[in-house]
């Protein structure tokens, strides 16, 4: 009998050897030794045991050998003392995420093979005529964890060579080689997310009706699972597989080429990539006006859609120009582009796989978008089939709701550039306390809000975020938000004052991260803020206690000029005003005055982004009262039911008439002929 590993013994200790046997009655030895020397003068003592409750002893039982081996000088250095410790290594981010060309082909040819022998299996499954075995759905779920695995890898790769947010303290060099490797990842993404499998529908060799459910379903949820991880991997990484405005209005336009074509086939199983570029375009770090070419005029033809009163006025050469515009200025000439070798890598790529000429202007997106949102009301009506899955239909009309909510806040000028900060140095105010206390004896009250309110003297500042002192911890774990003051100039704001979230983030900051006493916290992107008017700044913090300021002052001058005004604020529970406490700093930026040639371009622009919001809502409102009198004449009470529920009357119009409050407020009268005009049509016609 072996142990595991050998034990390695001192001299001069005694050790138990210690058995214990079950089965028949065996021999056993006699004439026991209390003193043996082997053949390698080794000598071993031996004695009788307390432990031992069988009989046996140094004269007489059984363990009658022990099998041992020495340490020669040879191999001493290689073992080690049981005592010793040995070290552990412990695998740091920049080991574990260190990217490399060859990580990028070894997960790539990894699940490309993964993916074609689960289609090949899946199919085999679902067409062929008897059940599927045991095995076969084992090795689909350990294909589908491959699959799902390479994607998470992937999207964690992508996003370490090209972040989405600020760009890191550390410098990173673009490689053509990692720039090469992310378009064949969008290649392969794009393959699995356009490849059309049959419905999971297993049957018998007995009967053509589907009996296995439960196989079925679990067939549907290994395939699923690969397609949400590919579509999560495709949304993490669009800004890096897009990596500039004409890249992301052409990959668009390509894909909804095949929208109403009569040779291509349309199938619910075929929408996963034009959803996943939809979802993508409708994130937060996309500003989808200074993306696309979004230039549109109002419909003059049709008698039943309102007129607004600019109508009668000239149009903008921009407007005039709607239907023949490719790209607009500032998305093609202009742009500040982050990676340029990934630009110059993904462009070529793209004119190696051939873009098609598909449509060149967003009116022609805009009706290409519309017809995938009302086709199933339609196919409704008509008694049809759906062509289009419930997700590209939601996302459908959320990118159109994203676009009039950017229009609309652009056209009341509440919009500013957020994208040409970038290039702006990033200002922080001197510290609005004279001295800091180093006793480390702020509690941070788990998580009790430490707030401050403050004002600025000039319009064009953007608060990027603020600094908060840290201690002596491991971390903290902070939520920290910018709140705008709706109550106006009331004289006590103890009980009327209402606060409106602009901005919210969290995270955690640890000893690592602070400098000085202080760790900075950035919001996602800087929030314009006006001249003259109330905000607060609220933190909540969870963790040990940390270091604060003391003798605040009431106004501080940031290194650009602008004048910081602290007043206490009746958010504040943890004990920060004015005089001390918490967020001793803010970080902001200051665009410059406008000048008045400046001012009046962006009249034009909000003038014209107002106009291309309300020829949005008109085309919208349109289709919807047109499809609600044709949904009069139906006299079934389900499609009623099934029409009162569909993504049209649930989602896209009362988005629509939400976003549209800031062209109200500028322009009452034609916003209320939309509301009108939809309303009475499907009342009365």
């Amino acid at each position: 009998m072996l142990f595991d590993e050998p034990i390695q013994l001192t001299a001069n200790r005694w050790y138990v050897a210690w058995a214990r046997i079950s089965g028949p009655s065996s021999d056993c030895g006699s004439s026991g030794q209390s003193v043996v020397t082997t053949e390698d003068q080794i000598i071993f003592y031996f004695k009788s045991s307390k432990k031992s409750n069988n009989g046996t002893d140094v004269n007489a039982g059984q363990i009658p050998q022990l099998l041992y081996r020495t340490i020669t000088p040879d191999s001493q250095g290689l073992s080690k003392p049981s005592s010793e410790i040995e070290p552990v290594a412990v695998l740091t981010k920049d080991f574990s995420r260190t990217v490399t060309p060859d990580c990028f082909q070894s997960l790539l040819k990894l699940l490309r093979w993964a993916w074609q022998s689960f289609k090949a299996g899946y199919c085999e499954t679902i067409l062929g005529s008897a059940m599927p075995a045991v095995a076969a759905l084992i090795d689909l779920e350990r294909l589908e964890y491959i699959c799902t695995s390479c994607l998470h890898l992937l999207k964690i790769y992508i996003n370490e060579i090209y972040p989405i947010g600020p760009a890191s303290k550390k410098s990173n060099t673009e490689v053509p080689k990692l720039a090469e490797c992310v378009a064949d990842v969008r290649a392969l993404l794009q393959h699995i997310l356009s490849d059309r499998l049959p419905s999971a529908q297993v049957k018998t060799s007995f009967s053509s009706i589907p009996t296995s459910l439960s196989t079925s379903a679990l067939l549907v949820n290994y395939l699923q699972a690969i397609l949400e991880e590919c579509h999560e991997t495709f949304l993490s990484c669009y800004h890096a597989f897009y990596p500039s405005s004409q890249l992301k209005w052409r990959g668009l336009c390509d894909l909804l080429l095949t929208i109403d074509v009569p040779w291509v086939e349309e199938t619910v199983e075929g929408d996963h990539l034009l959803a996943a570029v939809l979802a993508s375009l409708c994130a937060s770090s996309i500003r989808l006006t200074s993306t696309l070419p979004i230039t549109l005029e109002i419909d003059r033809t049709s008698d039943s859609s309102p007129l607004t009163p600019e109508q009668n006025q000239d149009a903008s050469p921009s407007a005039s120009n709607g239907h023949t515009q490719e790209m607009s200025p500032g998305v093609c000439g202009s742009e500040v582009v982050r990676y340029p070798v990934l630009v110059d890598c993904v462009n070529t790529r793209s004119e190696r796989e051939g873009c098609n000429p598909g449509p060149c202007s967003f009116r022609e997106v805009l009706d290409r978008l519309l017809s995938i949102v009302k086709q199933p009301l339609e196919a409704m009506l008509h008694q049809e089939s759906v062509k289009h899955s419930s997700k590209l239909i939601t996302n459908a009309c959320g990118f159109i709701a994203v676009i009039v909510a950017e229009l609309s806040y652009q056209s009341a000028g509440t919009v500013l550039d957020m994208h040409g900060t970038s290039g702006q140095v990033l200002h922080i105010t001197p510290s609005r306390f004279t001295k800091v206390s180093q006793n480390r004896t702020w509690n941070t009250g788990n998580g009790s809000p430490d707030a401050i309110c403050f004002s600025v003297d000039r319009s064009g500042i953007l608060i990027a975020g603020v600094t908060v002192y840290g201690g002596v911890g491991n971390e903290w774990h902070y939520e920290l938000e910018l709140l705008d003051d709706q109550s106006g100039s009331v004289v006590d704001p103890s009980h009327t004052q209402r606060w409106k979230t602009l901005a919210i983030v969290r995270g955690t900051f640890g000893p690592e991260d602070c400098y000085g006493d202080v760790a900075e916290i950035k919001f996602e992107r800087p929030v314009p803020i006006k001249e003259n008017v109330k905000y607060a700044v609220r933190l909540r913090n969870h963790g040990s206690r940390t270091n604060n300021g003391d003798g605040g002052l009431s106004q501080v001058k940031g290194p650009d000029g602008c004048i910081f005004t602290f007043t206490d604020c009746s958010l504040s529970f943890n004990g920060t005003n004015h005089t001390r406490g918490q967020i001793p700093q803010i970080l902001y930026y200051s665009t410059p005055q406008d000048t008045e040639s400046v001012q009046n371009t962006r009249d034009l622009a909000e003038l014209q982004a107002r106009r291309n919001a309300l020829s949005i809502c008109n085309s919208v409102v349109k289709i919807a009262a047109e499809l609600s009198i044709k949904a009069q004449s139906v006299e079934d009470y389900d499609v009623l039911c099934a029409f009162g529920t569909s993504h049209v009357v649930t989602m896209l119009l009362p988005l629509i008439f939400a976003h549209l409050g800031p062209v109200a407020t500028s322009d009452p009268r034609v916003c209320l002929h939309y509301y009108y005009y939809y309303f009475v049509s499907v009342t009365y016609k």
